[in-house]
């Protein structure tokens, strides 16, 4: 009984020293849980901090690339309006130029029609001082012969007759090479007003093309990084796409298409493919069509007869256009400099409905060229004859 109390006596302590460990214990999994718990939501607040203001930025940025988008969009409107009056007053140009040489050759020719006309007349006045009025005076005094007389004043009256159609011819001429000369003085001064007009245009033109190279400088600048150019890509192949497919439905045109001309097309510039139809642009984006090699401002023509369906700036591609061809095939016509037609312009095949250029942030001109059926990219080389 007595070892009995002695041992319990004795395990009291190691007993208490035992719960006084657990509490301890249990205090401090209590205070580290608290501690580590306040840490985790410290850092979820860090990371929700940082991925709010990475959105802003990510949003600032975003907004930053469509208000460049939108200046480059109006800069190569401006160079678009510039081109079609440039190529107005070309043509112009030209024609009257036709007009001068035309109106020139036409001086030549009354000048020296003039001097024929001048020397006849003086020979018919030299014949008629040789032969004498005297010799008329003495017909009527001759009695004697009737016949010579009548002979002879029908000879003198027809020699009067031809004396005045001369005179008559050489009036005529006088008057017409006078408006001739006038048209010349006219035509002179519209080719001087239409060359200045055309050097203002020029100048307009390369202020825009400063305007628009500036912008895209900024342009570059936030479309930096692979990821980001591919994500661009991919929402213009979005556009696109989304934009022909409202265009199919609502463009319900009778015409037979291009399924008959396979091969026989002509290309819409004579230029060499610079980038081919299928080849790898970006990531897992492929080129839908074919890039041509262009001139600035040199004509693009219609692949075929058509509607025009779209005539517009579109991101990535510039200034654009669109013809329906019926049964479903369209062709696309991007990176123009000026569009020439409107929408619901009927074309022809051959009639130029643009001028190649590089709208659209490219830095080199060149005319971008597919053909779709039912919304489907085909491949241009099967459909346009080789040259």
């Amino acid at each position: 009984m007595e070892l009995k109390f002695l041992s319990s006596r004795l395990n009291q302590p190691a007993r208490s020293l035992s719960r006084l460990c657990f509490i301890f214990f249990s205090l401090f999994v209590f205070v580290f849980s608290s501690q580590l718990s306040a840490s985790g939501d410290d850092r979820l607040h860090k990371l929700q901090g940082q991925i709010k203001r990475q959105s802003q930025q990510l949003e600032k940025q975003k907004e930053k690339r469509e208000a460049l988008f939108g200046e480059l969009r109006s800069a190569e409107q401006e160079i678009a309006k510039v081109a079609k009056v440039l190529r107005m007053t070309r043509q112009e140009l030209n024609r009257t130029r036709e007009e001068l040489a035309d109106a020139k050759q036409q001086q030549a020719e009354l000048t020296e029609l003039y001097g024929h006309q001048q020397s006849a007349l003086q020979a018919q006045l030299t014949s008629a001082y040789m032969s004498g009025n005297h010799d008329y005076i003495k017909l009527l005094m001759n009695q004697q012969e009737p016949g010579k007389i009548e002979r002879t004043l029908s000879y003198y009256q027809y020699l009067n007759q031809a004396r005045m159609d001369n005179l008559e011819a050489l009036k005529k001429t006088r008057r017409q090479l006078a408006r001739v000369e006038r048209k010349l003085a006219e035509q002179a001064s519209r080719l001087q007003s239409l060359e200045r007009r055309q050097a203002d245009e020029k100048s307009k033109m390369e202020e825009r093309q400063l305007a628009r190279e500036r912008t895209l400088g900024k342009l570059k600048g936030s479309l930096s990084g692979g990821r980001q150019q591919l994500i661009t890509l991919q929402e213009n192949e979005r556009t696109v796409r989304s934009m022909i497919e409202r265009r199919r439905q609502r463009e319900a045109l009778e015409m037979d298409g291009l399924k008959a001309l396979k091969g026989k097309l002509s290309w819409p510039v004579n230029g060499r493919i610079s980038r081919n139809f299928g080849s790898k642009r970006q990531g897992n984006i492929v080129w839908k069509g074919v890039m041509l090699r262009a001139k600035e401002g040199q004509d693009v023509l219609t692949v075929h007869q058509g509607v025009v369906v779209y005539a517009d700036w579109l991101k990535g591609f510039g200034l654009l256009m669109v013809v329906d061809h019926g049964d479903g095939y369209m062709s696309l016509y991007g990176h123009n400099q000026a569009l020439l037609k409107r929408v619901g312009d009927r074309v022809e095949s051959g009639e130029p409905i643009a001028l190649a250029g590089k709208s659209g942030g490219r830095t080199s001109a060149g005319l971008y060229f597919e053909i779709r059926h039912q919304g489907r990219a085909l491949d241009p080389s099967a459909w346009c004859r080789r040259s």
